[in-house]
């Protein structure tokens, strides 16, 4: 048995599909759910978790339960799980979901929350935990429901071998257990865990303004959760679990606070957008550089300019002296003179508003990188593929 100072914790990566406890969101509900509504089973009771991951949910059946193993196929994630959680009464085995290296007949309750899709080996996986499972013990195993998970959405998960719809899952417990009891449960605000039977409530699904569809049970469950023993099973209520995201209520901040603050986020960079007129900083720069150069070619042409002038003006004096002519043509190119200084000034200034308005729009857009509103909006854009596979 590992202590926790014997092992130093390693950090586990977040892939997607190992669920992290400092994950936020959808995964978050349900995983959290499975193991609170699981530790009311385990009082006093000695509890295997198979398929424990990171650990955080081995943890938590530790709170109620005499003792928990949790088993995982992943080195790094038990190397992991030791650092962090290992105690007297809660220890962690590297070993495959269909091979237990433990003896007959010693737990009380064996736990296993989205196992089995990852691999073929349900039969095998099935016969362990009958085995070690003690005559009477109880199985709390939940699987993504393959009809709603994956077929009506049109998801295909990487990380899944083998989905089950309900029916095969209950065929196959049913082999190994004489009494069965479904659950179902998909995240709204929170999480629902409804027992179908004498336990259930009608789902009602608005499908319009002034319609809506009725159903026994929890509509469209994305996984199935059962109890399973040959004994007799616990009185089990159903379920709904809750907790606070970022200090709001999760229906209040998905509900009310995140849409907002992606809407005024949205807002601030359409403004943006609408100044910089579909153009790129680089081009910005770009435009200002050739304006500059253009003014470069202008000044030089002033200059030359002002030098024939100057010639003119001295040649036409010599040749023109007191004649009427003289005056006009000096008029004129003293004219033509002020009009060319007068369009080197405009292009001056021009270049001048374009810098400022370039210097401008880049501190705009340190700010709303800096906002609150993007640091809000940044994991949910990471989580967007997760999420919308449940819409």
């Amino acid at each position: 048995m590992t202590s926790q100072t014997d092992v130093q914790t390693n950090e586990l990566e977040f892939t997607g599909e190992r669920f992290m406890p400092e994950v936020a969101g959808q995964i978050a509900f349900e995983h959290l759910h499975r193991y609170h509504f699981a530790s009311r089973f385990c009082q006093g009771k000695r509890v295997l978790d198979v398929a424990c991951g990171e650990g955080y949910g081995s943890r938590i059946l530790s709170n109620a339960a005499a003792s928990v193993v949790g088993v995982d196929i992943s080195a790094e994630a038990v190397a992991h799980a030791r650092g962090k959680y290992a105690r007297g009464s809660l220890e962690f085995v590297e070993a495959s979901a269909a091979s237990l290296p433990l003896p007959d007949d010693s737990f009380d309750v064996v736990v296993s929350f989205e196992t089995i899709e990852h691999h073929d080996q349900h039969e095998e996986m099935l016969s362990e935990i009958r085995r070690v499972l003690r005559p009477g013990g109880l199985l709390v195993l939940s699987s993504p429901n393959k009809q709603y998970y994956s077929i009506e959405p049109g998801y295909s998960n990487p990380y899944h071998v083998k989905e089950l719809f309900r029916e095969e899952l209950l065929a196959m417990a049913g082999r190994y257990f004489s009494a069965v009891q479904i659950y179902s449960q998909r995240v709204v605000h929170g999480s629902l865990l409804i027992a179908e039977g004498k336990a259930a409530f009608d789902s009602i699904l608005g499908t319009g303004p002034d319609s809506s569809e009725s159903e026994r049970g929890l509509s469209r469950p994305l996984y199935d959760l059962i109890l399973a023993s040959d004994g007799e099973l616990p009185e089990a209520k159903s379920s709904f679990y809750e907790m606070k995201v970022h200090g709001l209520d999760a229906a209040t901040f998905y509900g009310v606070h995140l849409p907002e603050r992606v809407s005024s986020g949205d807002h601030q960079v359409a403004v943006l957008q609408a100044k910089i007129d579909g153009q790129s900083h680089d081009e910005l720069l770009r435009q200002l550089s050739r304006q500059h150069e253009a003014l470069r070619g202008v000044g030089e042409q002033v200059r030359h300019l002002e030098g024939l002038l100057a010639t003119s003006q001295q040649t036409l004096l010599t040749q023109f002296a007191g004649e009427g002519a003289l005056r006009d043509e000096l008029a004129r190119l003293v004219a033509q003179h002020n009009e060319d200084r007068e369009q080197v000034q405009r292009l001056q200034l021009a270049v001048t508003e374009q810098r400022l308005i370039g210097e401008q729009r880049e501190h705009e857009v340190q700010l709303l990188k800096e906002s609150r509103s993007w640091r809000y909006t940044g994991w949910l854009r990471r989580l967007t593929g997760s999420a919308r596979r449940h819409l």
